[in-house]
């Protein structure tokens, strides 16, 4: 098959206007990449770490500036900057296959549901979520400025109709306090 000169100048794809009204241009394109004045197919995956860990749940940063990938598997949290590390260097984490994590404020918040939520220090290691009054929750999630945990246990007793949620938090950082006294 002879290669065919396609026409990307001066739009490129143009995908936010109706396709009758856009004129020569392209309106859709799938599996394609541009850089650089020209299209490339887009290869699909791409092999991510060599751990033999299976990973049970991928959670990206949020920071392009210092872009990172966190690997949560049975009992570990890895993260991948293009060099894979194991940041639970204490191995506190508990063997789980239940895992979630969320972004707060940029900051990658993991559960296990068995023990107390996980965030990332400034060194980039594991640490229980500060403040947490609680043993652990089936499910912690980001609203506004507020951390909220669902289905709480304390001890042997678990509350799946309790709902718990943090103090405010400044923008950037993680909540000051989940005292429900305040």
């Amino acid at each position: 098959m002879a290669l065919q000169s396609i026409k990307l100048d001066p739009y490129g794809v143009v995908k936010d206007a109706d396709p009758l009204d856009v004129g020569e241009e392209w309106t859709d394109v799938s599996n394609m990449r541009f850089r650089n004045n020209s299209a490339k197919k887009f290869r699909g995956e791409v092999k991510l770490t060599d751990t033999t860990d299976q990973g049970l749940q991928l959670q990206f940063n949020g920071d392009h500036s210092d872009p990172r990938w966190y690997i949560m598997a049975d009992g570990s949290i890895h993260s991948y900057d293009g060099t894979e590390h194991d940041i639970d260097t204490a191995d506190n984490v508990t063997s789980s296959k239940d895992w979630q994590s969320c972004l707060f404020n940029l900051v990658p918040i993991f559960n296990n549901t068995v023990d107390k939520p996980w965030t990332t220090t400034v060194n980039n290691q594991v640490s229980e979520l500060p403040g947490f009054l609680v043993d652990s929750c089936q499910v912690i999630r980001p609203f506004r400025s507020f951390l909220i945990a669902m289905n709480t246990t304390e001890g042997a007793t678990r509350q799946m109709n309790r709902l718990i949620w943090s103090d405010a938090s400044d923008a950037g950082a993680l909540p000051p306090s989940w005292d429900i006294a305040d």
